[in-house]
């Protein structure tokens, strides 16, 4: 509540305590309240240090987590609101309160403030609140190490064990066993029998490992071993961390885990405050010059949309809002969603891009426009999500709610779906990048070029703007591009773009030093 009020001043708004109270209520009965007030002390740690938060997964859904200040992302629906006076307004014909006109209230003539991402709780919570919370954060490199000494202090040294994770043999791995088996003993198999040595290979152990961020919190009086045994990752006694035996879905019902995952994103967005002065939470999400980077394809080196895929996605969809730009991220992270679907409806004119499943909270809010209750309109949203598509009943529905043919379609063909809270947060922390870079270019690079140091290739980017393009279409003409080349080529981009901006390098010393960072 206090959280609240520092949001909307002393009068929040009846639908916003509603939905408040229902939240508190469901977390109490549950008994989650510590999970959200360490992850609070997590995030104000970040803070502190001067870094933004990215979340991840779906606790961007929880309007207690946002008045918590785990996550930037406020929910609610879409509404105006006067700090002043205490005036509101709904607006549920759109979807983010940002691309709301400015307006001034009609009652103190105050500018009204615009927000709510028209997120449902249930995503995160369960249809009944009963949910347990999954939470999920992006810090910035620099800080992971306090942020997980933050974590030991809150609950104990011997309370956190990393999460295990187990590789098991692919079918390509198998096939290159056999293969290689035959080789060795000069054998030759028929096709049949081979199969069926690699359909026994398939899924056997092959070795462990350590999650990236998963921690998992022993509660009060018990121990590690009375959930699973415990180990050296890849059995090597020399490292000086255990993880757990079981993998991460085995103990899933049984513990809980934080993920405190790592991200460059947050690095870069204080690289940039350092440089211009600027602090990105106070960055305003209706930027047109910002928008304008978008529309035009000129994202180079912004984050979520600097790759070939989703530039060709906004250059079919077109971009005219931050909904829009939370549905590309949702559909490029998701399966089935535009190459099978999206693409193709589009291009056939049926419909927007704003028409289209592009996250799973998509599917709950179009049902519930269009007739359905809250719960048969998440369980739907729920096998859509997974894959799972629509039973003969739900279709059936459907077609008498007068649902068109081409988003029943949809629904059975999406394999996965990414959360619009997750895309939401991933497009506020991109957004602000792309701030910086319409209105202070210079820094922007000497960010980007800092934040890529490592392989950053002098001999090729600097000062050689005549022969990038030459190497870029050369790395576009490959049949076949590794990861890297893939990075390499798009630092070819921006460099060029760098260049065509009237920028340059001002010195080639760095060509036969070692360097951490460049400087204006």
């Amino acid at each position: 509540y206090i959280g609240a009020r520092r949001k909307y001043g002393e009068h929040i708004p009846p639908f916003v305590e509603e939905r408040l109270n229902w939240e508190l209520e469901k977390i109490k009965e549950n008994g989650y309240a510590d999970l959200y007030l360490i992850a609070t002390e997590l995030v104000k740690l970040s803070k502190r240090k001067g870094y933004v938060v990215g979340s991840r997964g779906c606790i961007a859904s929880s309007l207690v987590a946002y008045f918590l200040e785990i996550t930037e992302i406020n929910p609610v629906v879409p509404h105006y609101y006067c700090e002043k006076c205490g005036h509101y307004e709904i607006k549920d014909n759109v979807f983010c309160g940002c691309d709301l006109e400015d307006k001034a209230c009609p009652k103190c003539g105050e500018m009204l403030i615009k927000d709510g991402f028209n997120i449902p709780a249930e995503t995160f919570m369960g249809a009944d609140g009963e949910k347990e919370p999954d939470i999920d954060f992006n810090f910035a490199p620099e800080i992971r190490d306090e942020i997980e000494s933050k974590l030991k202090e809150l609950f104990g040294e011997k309370n956190i064990v990393r999460a295990g994770t187990i590789s098991y043999i692919s079918e390509k791995v198998a096939s290159r066993y056999v293969q290689e088996y035959c080789n060795e003993k000069g054998i030759v198999y028929s096709d049949a029998r081979k199969d069926e040595y690699i359909r026994k290979l398939q899924n056997v152990k092959r070795t462990t490992g350590m999650h990236p961020g998963g921690y998992y919190i022993i509660p009060q009086g018990m121990e590690i071993s009375d959930y699973t045994p415990i180990q050296y990752p890849a059995n090597n006694i020399g490292m000086d961390v255990v993880t757990t035996h079981f993998d991460n879905w085995s103990l899933f019902d049984s513990l809980f885990k934080f993920d405190i995952l790592t991200h460059d994103t947050p690095s870069m967005l204080r690289k940039l405050e350092q440089l211009t002065g600027v602090n990105p939470e106070t960055i305003p999400l209706g930027d047109k010059d910002t928008m304008k980077l978008f529309s035009e394809g000129r994202t180079n080196g912004v984050p979520e949309f600097y790759t070939d895929f989703v530039k060709q996605m906004m250059n079919t969809t077109g971009v005219k809002s931050f909904d829009d730009l939370i549905r590309l991220s949702g559909v490029s992270h998701g399966t089935g969603t535009w190459l099978e679907t999206g693409e193709y409806d589009i291009k056939q004119d049926e419909v927007e891009l704003s028409d289209l499943i592009s996250t799973r909270d998509d599917v709950m809010i179009y049902l519930q426009r269009n007739g359905y209750n809250r719960k048969d309109a998440f369980k739907i949203s729920e096998r859509v999500r997974k894959g799972k598509g629509l039973t003969e009943e739900q279709e059936e529905e459907m077609y008498q709610k007068g649902i068109p043919e081409w988003y029943i379609d949809s629904c059975n063909t999406v394999k996965y779906l990414f959360p619009r809270e997750h895309a939401a947060s991933y497009v506020l922390l991109a957004y602000r990048v792309a701030y910086y870079k319409a209105h202070y270019p210079l820094e922007f690079y000497c960010a980007y070029f800092t934040m890529h140091a490592e392989e950053f290739d002098a001999d090729l980017l600097i000062n050689n703007s005549n022969d990038l393009g030459r190497r870029i279409n050369e790395f576009r003409e490959k049949e076949e591009c590794t990861a890297h080349d893939f990075d390499c080529m798009y630092m070819m981009e921006t460099c060029q773009e760098m260049y065509d901006a009237g920028f340059n390098f001002v010195s080639d010393r760095i060509k036969n030093d070692s360097f951490e960072s460049f400087f204006i």
